[in-house]
């Protein structure tokens, strides 16, 4: 029986979002044969152990590599981006698939990044056994914008990712905008390798919450960190608009940013002159108290960096689809304006500001007729919420490790 190695650092307790979309297609793949070797955060007693649906969880310890990298990058930063400060213990997960769980020629291992260690122990594992392997990115490497590099850290990482990206067996990227911003600069051979795979959501167990309120304000709610080029800003600008031709406005609508949300970019909310209590940013809050807090939601929100084209696929826009509320999204033109389009919500770009104020005036307009008819109702089309379903995504994964699996080892792809 081939046997298969899923290779995440991130991995349930951890609440990080990576963790819970490998936990998903875990336990929806076909799992005879399927191992995780994963780290072990500070909670949980390092070692293997087998998880009720039967997989075999290997967990290392990352504490001592992690403190290590981290001193180590106070003196020289561009160090912990050569790719990321789990280097170390990405360098230990090879050597324990090469001795402990010792795959062959007929196994597979599949690696998933973030954090792009992962990958370079999936390389040196695939190069000591000769196994197939699959590179699954969650987001783009070098081509990330939100990820700053000194011109040291790029060439480091230039050459890294093209050793990932040469030697896989097959490579594994969240939408077609992804590949083709990341493969512009290699052979155009190498597609062929490709394969696109989305995030993938799950409808949790209902938590104890009131239901939707029949009075009141509209509740919009955003719910992810504010960091770097992302900010709330062009959120604002559209509220500011529309807020000027609509004096009601903030009796009608409760905007909340749950999470993590700079003052500097708060601040932008006054500079703005937003009517009081119109914003409100309740602070961070768990993953599943997230999930909770979507599931009431009159509007979910989607803010994106400025751009000319956007390939990232939020994994949080996914976690939205769990509880199908409308959706609006403040996004360039790309991955994610094309799915909200696509699911029936309203899109515009961030950098036009009377877009957003018109988007966001059909979405409320779109929420008060719910309340008042069907708050629970579906919304989006259904044909298209169901390709991102748990189940579904693992059908498309489980082909492409089949596929991987039956290909003939490759050793080299000139």
């Amino acid at each position: 029986m081939t046997r298969t190695v899923f290779l995440s650092w991130a991995f349930p307790p951890m609440q990080y979002p990576r963790a819970v979309q490998v936990d998903r297609l875990v336990r929806h793949l076909d799992r005879a044969g399927l191992e995780v070797v994963c780290a072990a955060p500070t909670e949980v007693v390092a070692g293997t152990s087998t998880s009720e649906t039967g997989v075999r969880i290997h967990r290392l310890p990352d504490g001592l590599s992690g403190r290590v990298l981290t001193k180590v990058a106070a003196v020289w930063p561009a160090l912990a981006a050569m790719p990321d400060a789990q280097r170390l213990w990405a360098r230990r997960a090879a050597q324990y698939i090469c001795g402990v769980t010792a795959l062959g020629p007929d196994d597979l291992l599949v690696t998933f990044g973030q954090p792009m260690s992962d990958h370079l122990a999936g390389l040196a594992v695939r190069r000591a056994t000769g196994c197939r392997w699959v590179a699954h990115f969650s987001d783009p490497w070098v081509d990330n914008p939100f990820r700053p590099q000194s011109p040291l850290a790029h060439r480091e990482n230039v050459r890294l990712e093209r050793s990932v990206m040469e030697t896989a067996d097959a490579l594994v990227f969240t939408s077609e905008e992804t590949v083709d911003l990341v493969m512009a600069k290699y052979p155009e051979g190498w597609r062929a390798r490709c394969h696109v795979l989305p995030h993938a959501f799950e409808v949790p167990a209902a938590p104890a919450e009131a239901p939707p309120r029949a009075q009141g304000p509209i509740i919009a709610r955003y719910l992810g960190n504010f960091y770097g080029a992302r900010t709330p800003e062009p959120l604002f600008r559209a509220l500011a608009l529309l807020a000027s031709r609509t004096p009601d406005l903030a009796e009608r609508l409760q905007v909340e940013l749950i999470g993590q949300v700079p003052p500097v970019m708060l601040a932008a909310a006054r500079t703005a002159g937003l009517p009081d209590g119109l914003v409100q940013a309740p602070g961070i809050v768990s993953y599943h108290e997230s999930i909770a807090l979507m599931r009431w939601a009159d509007i979910l929100l989607t803010i994106d960096a400025l751009a000319e084209v956007s390939v990232f696929l939020p994994s949080k826009l996914i976690d939205y689809l769990a509880w199908d509320r409308p959706l609006l999204g403040l996004t360039p033109p790309g991955t994610a304006a094309r799915l909200i389009s696509a699911l029936g919500g309203a899109t515009a770009d961030p950098n036009k500001p009377e877009d957003g104020a018109a988007a966001l005036e059909r979405m409320l307009a779109l929420a008060e007729m719910r309340r008042q008819e069907a708050p629970e109702s579906p919304w989006a089309r259904p044909e298209v919420r169901e390709a991102y379903a748990a189940p579904a995504v693992a059908r498309r994964m489980q082909a492409i490790l089949n596929a991987t699996t039956r290909a003939a080892p490759a050793v080299s792809h000139p």
